[in-house]
Order: structure tokens, then C-alpha cells, then sequence
């Protein structure tokens, strides 16, 4: 089937952009990928390379101090500065147990031999050996005058080296020859795998793991300035080598690092990544012909609706249809989302007018028929409903809570019962209930409704609330008098206890009965004996204080008085004690929230952080500090009079001094 250019504009792009996103995308992920373990690999040689270094250098060094320790004695100058022959078996059997030591200490079984320029001996492989005059001028000039004091020689069987003896002396009359085996470097170095490991000082190789050199071997020291103890990497026609110059003798460590490991390594990421790259471009081919064939067809439609074949369809046409196609549904969404969104928000502006008293009597109606409510024959109820306390296992998100219970009420009560409910401030949420003027129980129904937000509340989010409900009232203009009763029935949830449902006419009688304000002192008192203490006890008590206050005042306005009385005593303590005034910076908030609080583990709470325990501790705190002041005052007496006879007496009258 003939595809039309439309789908072709459509497909092609889609399609190429596509593939080179995945091919880009792969080749970036394999270049990472093979300089990562690259890196890796390079990083795991050069920590070989050095403990190779570590290894070879501890062996040399241990040969090197035995020698220098044995050639530092009076016995080795008495013993080498003289001849020595056959008949001199003791001191040969001395000679001996120090070169058998130096094997025991080097922990290998390399040969050690010890030879005297000024007696003209030498003990080579074990034997006793005179030597000739020929002999001691070839080992003179080409050891002693020598300035070096360390002398290195590549022999068959391994490294042999030459110590003058001894060391920190300036006259040399004897040497110490180690012959290093190249099995014993063998095992010094390790397991080096395919990778060819050599060690060189100024004149040539004098060690190396491959067995036969290769000709036309590329040197990759040449012309390359190497820093002591840094390792550097050098890449010489395709072959990378890691090398390293040590500090103490001038060797070179060179390790020509086998490619083929990291080829091996990243051959199957390389097949991987193809197969995926393939695969992906097929997967984009096949989503950009079903994407573009799907958005052509409607496009072509278009194109038929508007008569544009006739003319050519352009590209700019495309974009007029585009163009035009978006504004109409740009407007449209617009539209749904203002027609959505701005009837809630001034049904709620609304509800909070009446609460408020802000809707004047001649617009009322109208603003009813507004948001689709009828105020023929109805009367109406105010529900307020607050949470009664709230744990620490729901993150004090009451804002969260109070808006849950929102869209609770908005599902549970039918809408034809109700108004919009609203979350009235950051403690409470109002509804207002619709009920038939002639329904006799219009008030029990307000009942169940209320006893079935209270039981769901409980069961999803765990909670126990308290709901206050106004008196009926006719018209929303009493709307204010109602929210207000509404709060002044939650108010008595204090008397009688969570999870409770208070309608204003039934504490009416209570509102008005005369009471008196009772505050427990005793229990006052007993807290702040513990505060000045400092007793652990201050918990208990204020638990016990908060529990007095509610029981002997059930009056809300007596609380509230009692409250605030609380607060003050405790403040004009903590001046009392002389705590810093910083602790009292938001004294408003903590009147606020006591006024606020009708629960008394909610009260119980910001009395004992916001004032009780920083209280107790900054009292504490001064009291450490005042006997800490004292004890250096006497302890400043006693170091200052140690000479004076001193008694408890005087001790006492000192401090009593610094005390006044």
C-alpha cells in the first residue's frame, strides 16, 4: 500500500534520529566500558608492580644490613684484616655460622660468600680459598676504588652482589658477594601471568620472566624521564607498559601488560552490545512505521476535511492545520480545567463568607442557585470536627488529616444533605448540613451521619475525632452563630472524653451554671520543687498537674484561665532560676497553642518541652556550673596555703568569704 508523504515526513525522522540515538548510545557505553576495564586492569598491574618492587627491595635490603651488621664488628676487622689459613679452623667455622646466619635471615637458599682483601682469602661456595695477587688487584680496582657501594652483575644463574666492607668505614679491606638465584627472584616475584616482567639498571637487563628475548624488541624506556618511585604508563606500538624506578638502587621495573587479556575481557560486551543495538533499531523501525502510520491517517482526514490536496499540501499548510488543531484544544482544555477548578474554589470562598458573615442577605439567594442549592424549606446544622490527639506515628501532618477527612464527608454524606465541606483553619473542619424543615428528625440524621464519619475516620485513618454540632438555624445568615456554637459544644469534649458528639443544646444549662476556677496548687508546688532539684521526676508530676487542672475545672473558660495562669507561674520561675531569656522568645506561640489544646496530653506536651525540661535544664545547668566555680575556689585555697596549717575551720571560713 501507497504511503503518503505525510508518513514519510513522520517515519524517516523518527526513525533515523532513532537509530543514531542507539548506536550513540552504544558506542558511548562501550568506549566506557573498555576505559573502565582498561583502568582497572592497569590499576591491578601497577599494584603487582609495586609489590614486586616491595618484594625485591626487602630482599636486597635484609642481604645488604646482614652484611653491613656483620662488617660494622671488632670481631670482623680482627678477622679479615689478617690471613687466614687451613690450620685456623675456629675462625673459619666463625666465618661459617655468619654466613649460615645471613641465610637464616634472608629465608632463601642463595649462595653467600665472604672475601679479605688485606689477608688475601676469601670463603667462596663454602670453601676456603687463598687468593692470588692478580686476584685482589682485579677485586680492588674494580670494587674499592669504586665510589658506589653497592655493585650489581647479571650472572646466568641469577643477580650476584657485591657489598664493600665495611660499609661506613672509609678503608675497604673485604667484600660481601650474594649470588641472587633466579628461581629465588622467580618466587619474589610472583605469578606474573602472560605478562612479561623485567628489571634493569644502568647497564642492561638483569632480570626478566620471558624466556627467550624477542628481536626488534621495542625498548619503551628510551628517551623517557621516569620519576622515582611513580609509576608511569608508556604506550609503544600498541603495547602498553608500566613502569617504575626505584628510589633505592636505580632499578628499572618494567611490565610489558598482555592486551589480549582486556580483548578477552570485552569481546563478549562487544557482541552483546551489537545484538542489542541491532535489535533496538529493529524495535524503532516497527514503533516509528505503527507511530507514523497511526498519526498519518487522522492527518490525511484533515487534509480531505479542509480541501487542501487540490492545492498542494505543503509543509506550511501542515503546520496552519497544526497550528490550529492545537489552539482549538488548547482552548478547550483551558476551558474544562477553568470550568473544573473555579467552581470548587467559590463554593468554598462561599462557605467561608458565610462562616464569616461576609454574604449579605439580598445576594444570598442567588448565590445559592449559583452552586445549585435550593434554600426553599430547609434548615441547617453546623458540624465542626477536630482530632482529638494526635500520635507521632502520623507524622504531625494534621493539615493532611483534616483535608482526608474532607473528601471523607464529601463521599459519606450525600450532596443533597450537605453544603461544600471545608477545612475551616489548621485545627478543624466545618459542614454545614441541608435537612427538610418538616423532617421531625433532622437532628437524629445529623447524628448518624456524624457516627458514621467518627467510625470510618477510625478504620482508615486510624484516628479518633470529636465532632461539635450548632443549633438548627433557618438561614445561612446565622451561618457565624452557628460555627461559633458549634466550637463552644466541641469545647465540652474536655468533660467528656474523645471520640465524643456534642450538640450545643445540650450543654447550654452547663454554659451558663456559675463556676469557680480552681487551680491545684499543691500539685504546683510539688513540680516545681522537682524543677529546682533537678529530680528525674518532673514528668510524673506535670502529668499529674495537667490531670488536677481538667478535673477540678470543667468550664472551658475556666481552663483556659487556669491554663494561662500555668504558663505564667512557670515563666516567673524560670526567671526566678535564672535561665536565659531566649528560652522564652515564643511565649505567643505557646499561648496560642494552650488556648487551642483541649485535650490533656496535648497540653501535657507543650508544657513539658516548651517550658518544664528546658527549664529544668538550663537550672541544672547553672547549679553544675556554681559548684563547679566553688570546688576551684577551694581547691585554689588548699594549693595556694599548703604551707599553712589548715583546718576544716579555715577551709570553711574561706569559702563562706568567696560565698558572700
Amino acid at each position: 500500500m501507497k504511503k503518503s508523504t505525510v508518513f514519510y515526513k513522520i517515519f524517516l525522522p523518527m526513525f533515523l534520529l532513532g537509530s543514531v540515538l542507539v548506536i550513540g548510545f552504544s558506542l558511548f557505553i562501550y568506549q566506557n566500558t573498555y576505559e573502565s576495564i582498561e583502568s582497572s586492569y592497569l590499576t591491578d598491574k601497577k599494584n603487582l608492580l609495586r609489590q614486586v618492587k616491595t618484594n625485591v627491595e626487602w630482599k636486597i635490603r635484609t642481604i645488604e644490613y646482614s652484611f653491613s651488621t656483620y662488617g660494622s664488628t671488632k670481631n670482623f676487622s680482627d678477622i679479615f684484616k689478617h690471613p687466614l689459613t687451613y690450620t685456623n679452623y675456629s675462625t673459619y667455622s666463625e666465618i661459617r655460622k655468619e654466613l649460615n646466619f645471613i641465610e637464616t635471615i634472608v629465608m632463601d637458599d642463595n649462595n653467600y660468600d665472604l672475601v679479605s682483601l688485606a689477608g688475601k682469602w676469601g670463603v667462596i661456595n663454602g670453601s676456603l680459598n687463598q687468593l692470588t695477587e692478580e686476584e685482589v688487584e682485579r677485586y680492588q680496582q674494580k670494587y674499592i676504588n669504586n665510589k658506589d657501594n653497592l655493585f650489581w652483575q647479571k650472572k646466568n644463574k641469577g643477580i650476584e652482589m657485591v657489598i664493600p666492607l665495611p660499609m661506613f668505614e672509609k678503608e675497604k679491606y673485604a667484600l660481601g658477594i650474594a649470588t641472587i638465584e633466579k628461581h629465588t627472584i622467580e618466587q619474589v616475584v610472583g605469578e606474573s601471568g602472560e605478562d612479561i616482567l623485567s628489571i634493569e639498571n644502568e647497564d642492561g637487563k638483569l632480570f626478566s620472566t620471558q624466556k627467550v628475548k624477542e628481536e626488534g624488541q621495542p625498548d619503551a624506556l628510551a628517551d623517557v624521564d621516569l620519576d622515582y618511585n611513580q609509576l608511569k604508563v608508556i604506550r609503544e606500538n600498541g603495547t602498553s607498559y608500566i613502569v617504575l624506578k626505584s628510589d633505592y638502587n636505580n632499578w628499572i621495573y618494567r611490565l610489558e601488560v598482555d592486551s589480549s587479556a582486556i580483548g578477552a575481557t570485552i569481546r563478549n560486551l562487544r557482541i552483546g552490545l551489537v545484538a542489542v543495538s541491532l535489535t533496538l533499531v529493529g524495535l524503532i523501525g516497527l514503533l516509528s512505521y505503527l507511530f507514523s502510520d497511526r498519526f498519518a491517517r487522522p492527518i490525511s482526514q484533515i487534509q480531505e476535511r479542509l480541501n487542501l490536496k487540490s492545492k498542494g499540501f505543503s509543509g506550511k499548510e501542515l503546520d496552519l492545520v497544526a497550528q490550529s488543531v492545537s489552539r482549538i484544544i488548547g482552548e478547550k482544555e483551558a476551558l474544562s480545567a477553568h470550568l473544573v477548578t473555579q467552581k470548587p474554589q467559590l463554593e468554598t470562598l462561599f462557605v467561608l463568607s458565610l462562616f464569616r458573615n461576609r454574604v449579605e442577605r439580598r445576594e444570598l439567594d442567588q448565590r445559592l442557585q449559583q452552586f445549585g442549592y435550593s434554600s426553599q424549606n430547609d434548615c441547617y446544622y453546623t458540624a465542626l470536627v477536630q482530632i482529638d490527639l494526635l500520635e507521632d506515628s502520623h507524622g504531625g501532618e494534621r493539615d493532611l488529616l483534616l483535608l482526608a477527612i474532607n473528601n471523607m464527608i464529601t463521599e459519606i454524606v450525600p450532596k443533597e444533605n450537605r453544603m461544600l465541606p471545608i477545612v475551616l483553619n489548621e485545627e478543624m473542619q466545618a459542614t454545614i448540613y441541608r435537612m427538610d424543615k418538616d423532617d421531625a428528625e433532622a437532628s437524629k440524621k445529623v447524628m448518624e451521619y456524624c457516627r458514621l464519619i467518627q467510625k470510618r475516620v477510625k478504620e482508615y485513618l486510624k484516628l479518633t475525632v470529636s465532632i461539635g454540632i450548632s443549633n438548627r438555624f433557618e438561614t445561612l445568615n446565622e451561618s457565624k452563630q452557628s460555627v461559633d456554637r458549634a466550637k463552644e459544644a466541641l469545647y465540652y469534649r474536655v468533660n467528656t472524653g474523645p471520640s465524643s458528639i456534642i450538640f450545643y443544646q445540650e450543654i447550654v444549662p452547663a454554659a451558663h451554671e456559675k463556676t469557680l476556677i480552681r487551680y491545684p496548687v499543691e500539685e504546683q508546688n510539688r513540680l516545681f520543687e522537682a524543677i529546682r532539684s533537678g529530680n528525674q521526676e518532673v514528668r510524673k508530676l506535670v502529668h499529674e498537674l495537667i490531670n488536677a487542672l481538667f478535673a477540678q475545672n470543667k468550664n472551658p473558660l475556666s481552663r483556659e484561665v487556669v491554663s494561662v495562669r500555668l504558663i505564667n507561674e512557670l515563666v516567673q520561675l524560670g526567671q526566678l532560676l535564672g535561665v536565659d531569656s531566649k528560652n522564652f522568645d515564643n511565649m505567643k506561640q505557646i499561648y496560642v497553642k494552650a488556648l487551642n489544646n483541649y485535650h490533656p496530653k496535648e497540653l501535657e506536651k507543650l508544657v513539658l518541652e516548651q517550658l518544664v525540661l528546658p527549664i529544668t535544664e538550663c537550672s541544672q545547668a547553672i547549679t553544675d556550673h556554681e559548684f563547679k566555680n566553688l570546688s576551684e575556689n577551694i581547691m585554689h585555697i588548699v594549693y595556694t596555703e599548703y604551707d599553712r596549717d589548715l583546718s576544716l575551720d579555715v577551709i570553711a571560713g574561706c569559702t563562706i568569704t568567696l560565698i558572700i
